[in-house]
């Protein structure tokens, strides 16, 4: 297996931002974690997203 290079499965940066719908992801196996919010989202719907420690 190689290693992960992938920093995140999902990053919203300091400029960005996310309103709308994240759903049924699996946001396992990046080199730093599943997801990286430097701004949070702004309401939408975040529902049934993995990371790895769901896949134990």
């Amino acid at each position: 297996m190689r290693p992960a290079t992938q920093t995140h499965g999902f990053w919203i940066t300091e400029r960005g931002s996310c309103v709308g719908r994240v759903e049924d992801n699996d946001l396992a196996g990046n080199a730093e974690g599943p997801t990286r919010l430097d701004t949070p989202p702004i309401g939408g719907r975040w529902e049934r997203n993995h990371g790895d420690d769901e896949w134990d």
